[in-house]
């Protein structure tokens, strides 16, 4: 006997029609008629939840300060040390010099990515040479920062102006730095930079150049 091997695939088709003329009446009218009724027969109204158009939609997430990773600081107090090494550069008959340096700073950091801070900076050699030798100069300064949002690492510029001292004399101190800050997590960054330092004594001027690294504390709180 010989049998037909389409039977079973038209058998198939049979019973989607027949799915079909059942369904399509109730589809057709559960909200009037029309492609409306679709909807309404949808599985989001056997799950209780109603007509799709009904479930409301909304974007998740949020939007982060400028300048940080995820939903890091806002803005705030942060205290902060570096070290390095230090180059007086030559003036006149002072040589050129190196040492080690070290500093501490303190300040405000607003969310917009400008701080205000203050700086204790040991420049670590004396390059005005004396008889006696002055003892190292320290710059105690005042000044900004702006650190470049939205790239990693942040850089960041600063000006600062302060007196200066050189064991017994005492002169005014202006500097200039550049550099990159790394954020670890949302309270702490790792620096690298360069400051260039300038300050008249004994009426000559004299350069200083620093190359240090640091990490700074912030005790803001997180945005949200």
């Amino acid at each position: 006997m010989k049998t037909d091997s389409r039977a079973p695939g038209r058998a198939f088709s049979a019973s989607c029609m027949t799915l079909v003329v059942l369904l399509a009446p109730r589809l057709s009218f559960a909200s009037g008629g029309g492609l409306g009724g679709i909807e309404g027969a949808l599985p989001g109204m056997a799950l209780g939840l109603g007509p799709l158009s009904s479930v409301p939609l909304r974007p998740i997430g949020h939007f982060a300060s400028p300048g940080r990773l995820g939903g890091g600081p806002s803005g705030g107090v942060f205290l902060g040390v570096d070290t390095g090494v230090s180059l007086a550069l030559a003036s006149g008959f002072d040589p050129s010099q190196q040492g080690w340096t070290f500093g501490g700073r303190a300040g405000y950091e607003f969310a917009n990515g400008l701080a205000l801070q203050l700086r204790y900076d040991y420049l670590g050699i004396a390059p005005h040479l004396t008889d006696p030798p002055s003892g190292p100069t320290q710059i105690g300064s005042a000044g900004v920062r702006y650190s470049i949002p939205f790239l990693i690492p942040l850089p960041f510029f600063e000006a600062l102006w302060g007196p200066a001292f050189h064991g017994d004399s005492t002169s005014i101190a202006g500097g200039l730095g550049i550099g990159g800050s790394v954020p670890i997590g949302r309270h702490v960054r790792i620096d690298a930079s360069v400051r260039d330092w300038i300050t008249p004594i004994d009426n000559r001027i004299h350069q200083i150049l620093t190359f240090e690294l640091g990490a700074a504390v912030s005790f803001a709180s997180p945005s949200r």
